[in-house]
């Protein structure tokens, strides 16, 4: 036998977040996202690009662009160890073409103090406001 224990929920929430135009970031370095003004109630923060989800069920969106179509990559990391189960985000540039895949996804059951971060792999390079994050989904209560 089992049970679907419902458990009591705050509300869901969307909440974005932006990195600035013409940031440097260098390899292994978290990139520096800051929530967009005008969003509160929901419990996350963040610090030097490392974000901390409350109690909830989340899904985390990111995007990462250069602004000078350069090779990049970069990783999510969860608690401070790298998540293999999720696709990194990759960009390629050569003379012909590009292809990119410059956006990646997890979906998230933090237990109160979950860490997420997107890390570039690669040697220091400029990003662009096309840029960001949006994290929505249901804080526990």
């Amino acid at each position: 036998m089992t049970y679907n224990i419902r458990e009591a929920t705050m509300g869901t929430f969307a909440v974005g977040f932006v990195l600035a135009d013409g940031t440097s970031i260098s390899s292994g370095s978290a990139v520096p996202y800051t929530i967009e003004d005008g969003t509160s109630g929901h419990g996350i923060t963040v610090s030097s690009g490392v974000v901390t989800l409350p109690l909830g069920e989340w899904i985390c969106l990111f995007s990462l662009e250069t602004s000078n179509n350069s090779n990049h990559t970069a990783d999510i990391y969860v608690n401070g160890s790298i998540e293999t189960n999720f696709p990194q985000i990759q960009g390629f540039n050569n003379s012909n073409t590009q292809t990119d895949l410059n956006t990646t996804a997890i979906p998230i059951r933090s237990t109160g103090s979950t860490t997420v971060e997107l890390r570039v792999n690669t040697s220091a390079s400029t990003y662009s406001s096309a840029s960001d994050l949006v994290i929505y989904g249901v804080k526990v209560t």
